[in-house]
């Protein structure tokens, strides 16, 4: 599965930022804006950017970048995809500010973040999210894990362990 083939929902309209952009909000000084993303639940997606070759961060532990490097060659044995994480959240801002804060090195917890920032080209990822139906997150989240199973085998890149 890639961003292409990604079943949305119907009335569902996704909008996406670098992650760059975000990370940048949290290292700014003052307080940053995060009103372009909506407070509701929803599910979100973080892809590989376009054009960049999958990388390990040199920063990455060996054992870890071992891990990670076989688990994305597993992923892309049956179909190339672009897809690095598959998140919800009952507030789609509150989550995705949280996932920046631990990529700009805050603190926090994301869960998968651990292994998206191994990532070499990370910064340069795309996030896209989609609102749904409150309650209906959690179900979204699963048919999208679901497809990509199917399609891959196993869960996408930093989604170590669905919970």
């Amino acid at each position: 599965m890639t961003s292409a083939e990604i079943p949305i929902p119907a009335g569902a309209r996704p909008a996406a930022l670098p992650l760059f952009q975000l990370i940048e909000r949290v290292e700014s000084p003052g307080r940053a804006d995060w009103t372009d993303i909506p407070a509701g639940p929803g599910n979100y997606i973080v892809f590989l950017p376009e054009n960049v070759p999958f990388t390990i961060s040199p920063d990455a532990p060996a054992l870890e970048a071992e891990r990670i490097r076989d688990k994305w060659e597993r992923i892309n044995l049956r179909k190339p995809t672009d897809i690095l994480y598959i998140g919800k959240a009952a507030n789609l801002r509150q989550a995705i500010r949280a996932l920046a804060r631990f990529g700009a090195g805050r603190g926090g917890s994301a869960r998968g973040g651990e292994w998206l920032w191994q990532v070499a080209p990370i910064r340069q990822a795309r996030l896209e999210w989609m609102e749904c139906a409150p309650g209906k997150e959690k179900a979204m989240k699963e048919t999208l894990l679901a497809c990509f199973l199917e399609e891959h085998g196993e869960w996408p890149l930093a989604n170590r362990r669905y919970r």
